[in-house]
């Protein structure tokens, strides 16, 4: 089933995409984090739009050089009522022996994963989107239709978080999907070439 709204419900989500939810639910949760060693945070990331955001927050050693990790998605849901409720569930593991110096770089982070699943839920209810994709590997996922705009989107916040050039940030996220093993060497020119043609098209502040 897929959500229909409007045009003008479409552009107002769009504008709280790239202000209010990356910006200021970021540093909501942070403050939530810093207020104690707290497991979970629930919140209404899109007021009136039935949009919800859930953080996981466990306290676990981690790798050196590695003061925390984010994972998750978006995904649908349904109330008591049995209505559709679309929610952002992430974890988020912090390293507690490192806490206090990894803030900045926690906002950082929260700020391009917040962004990139709040772009999935654009494309869900976008009246005008095509849905679904199989993806075969990692080039044919980091070049689809779908995730290259919530990685170029989600990297921007990033890039505007940490004051570096879009470029920079681009080419980290892909050093680090080659050193995963999600793509090849081979492949990374290629993808950076998609997601550079992407963003000089739709955001043309950015530094490349």
């Amino acid at each position: 089933m897929k959500i229909i709204i409007n045009e003008t419900q479409y552009r107002e989500l769009l504008n709280e995409a790239d202000g209010f939810i990356p910006t200021d639910l970021s540093r909501k949760i942070v403050n939530y984090i810093k207020s104690g060693e707290k497991n979970y945070f629930t919140d209404r990331c899109i007021e009136g739009h039935d949009v919800e955001i859930d953080v996981e927050i466990e306290y676990i050693e981690l790798p050196e050089g590695m003061n925390h990790s984010i994972s998750g998605g978006a995904d649908i849901g349904y109330d008591e009522e049995d209505e559709m409720i679309l929610d952002i569930i992430l974890k988020l593991s912090i390293d507690p022996n490192d806490t206090p110096n990894s803030y900045s770089d926690i906002v950082a982070t929260l700020k391009e994963t917040l962004r990139h699943e709040v772009e999935h839920i654009l494309q869900y209810i976008n009246p005008n989107k095509e849905q679904s994709e199989e993806y075969v590997g990692g080039f044919e996922y980091l070049t689809s239709r779908h995730e290259v705009p919530a990685f170029v989107h989600g990297l921007y916040q990033k890039a505007k978080s940490i004051k570096k050039p879009l470029i920079m940030v681009l080419k980290d996220a892909l050093t680090e999907k080659v050193g995963d093993g999600v793509i090849t060497e081979e492949d990374y020119d290629g993808v950076l070439d998609v997601w550079l043609r992407y963003a000089k098209r739709n955001l043309p502040k950015g530094q490349y």
